[in-house]
């Protein structure tokens, strides 16, 4: 546990240091994986790999006794804030005509049904329970979309 802790802290002073570097990677590798939360949420642990450190506002870790105490995770916890502008955005313009760039917008698909801009920006992202995404052959089979489709499924 103490060679994880000690992996993430040197990962963090990495990020710290070098920030400026557009293309930093910052990889956590550990036997035990500890509890991620992201702003609250509980994230698989592989998610660690996947953030955009350009993105992150601070990591907290949390060990031993404490640990299993506040969140019941014996392998520790990584608290990972956010910078507050660093929402990801879900909107998608409304097709209008005679726009190419709208032409090659994808199919969205909200718990079975078509999507407009409206609905898209009113889905919280804590809401979201999976998020699919075809393309080619098979968004073109499936839904007649040369352009793919984006399939989300909310928690209610």
């Amino acid at each position: 546990m103490k060679k994880i802790l000690i992996a993430i802290f040197i990962s963090c002073i990495s990020i710290a240091n070098f920030s400026a570097q557009n293309k930093l990677k910052v990889e956590v590798k550990a036997e035990k994986k500890p509890d991620v939360y992201i702003d609250g949420v509980k994230y698989n642990y592989t998610i660690v790999n996947l953030l955009d450190q350009t993105k992150i506002e601070s990591i907290d870790i949390i060990k031993d006794e404490k640990a299993l105490k506040e969140y019941k995770a014996p392998n520790g916890v990584i608290l990972i804030k956010t910078k507050k502008n660093s929402k990801p955005n879900l909107s998608i313009d409304e097709k209008k005509p005679s726009s190419k760039k709208e032409d090659k917008e994808p199919l969205v698909i909200i718990n079975g049904k078509v999507a407009n801009k409206a609905a898209l920006s009113n889905i919280s992202t804590q809401n979201i329970a999976s998020v699919k995404v075809l393309k080619g052959k098979e968004a073109i089979k499936q839904y007649k979309s040369p352009n793919g489709v984006i399939i989300i499924k909310t928690k209610n």
